[in-house]
Formats: structure tokens, C-alpha cells, sequence
């Protein structure tokens, strides 16, 4: 999975070439805007990681994560409400990957 973190006005970014990711791009892009936050995933992850958890379930008000041993299905929560061409397509991620994700949008330095 091909992405780059950089610095845009100011502010720390993250950019998926391949357009399936726009969701995931979405959410780490406006996670400040959320109740939930990089850190509060990583520990959802780690739960089922771990075999704490079965299953797992965090997201905004856009998107859900569902986080299970075999991956991360990410989908959009607007899906069948709105116009098909409005809505971030569904992914499905290793938790390997997406944990590798997090944390180099985390420990990019600004």
C-alpha cells in the first residue's frame, strides 16, 4: 500500500494514490474534528490483536471501523443514504497495515 505523510498549510497530511483509501485518507486527515483519536484505534487494534477482543468497533460520524483478526473492514455510515458517488468506497486492511499506517502518520515529524 502506497501512501505519503507530508506537511500541507501547515498542517500534516497523509495521501493514498490509490483512490480506494480516500475514506481511510478522510479520517486521518479530520481525526481532530472527532470524539475519537489515532491512539484510541491503535487500542482497538490491540485488543483483538491481542485476543483480548473477538471484534472490534470504533469510527466518526462518517466511518466505522471493524477491526477483526483476519483485518479492518473500514465503510462509509453514509452508504445507502446517499448517492452512491458521495459515498468513501468500503476497504478491507490487515492490522498489520493499518497499524503501520497510524503510526507513521503519528510519528511524522512536523
Amino acid at each position: 500500500m502506497e501512501y505519503t505523510v507530508k506537511l500541507e498549510n501547515q498542517k500534516k497530511i497523509i495521501l493514498f494514490p490509490d483512490e480506494r483509501f480516500i475514506g481511510l485518507q478522510e479520517v486521518l486527515n479530520t481525526i481532530s474534528l472527532y470524539s475519537i483519536t489515532l491512539d484510541d484505534i491503535l487500542e482497538k487494534i490491540d485488543l483483538v490483536d491481542s485476543g483480548i477482543e473477538e471484534q472490534a468497533e470504533i469510527g466518526t460520524e462518517r466511518a466505522i471501523f471493524v477491526i477483526k483478526k483476519t483485518g479492518v473492514e473500514i465503510y462509509d455510515l453514509f452508504e445507502g443514504l446517499v448517492d452512491d458517488s458521495d459515498v468513501f468506497p468500503s476497504i478491507n486492511i490487515s492490522i498489520t497495515d493499518l497499524k503501520k499506517v497510524i503510526k507513521d502518520y503519528i510519528n511524522f515529524e512536523v
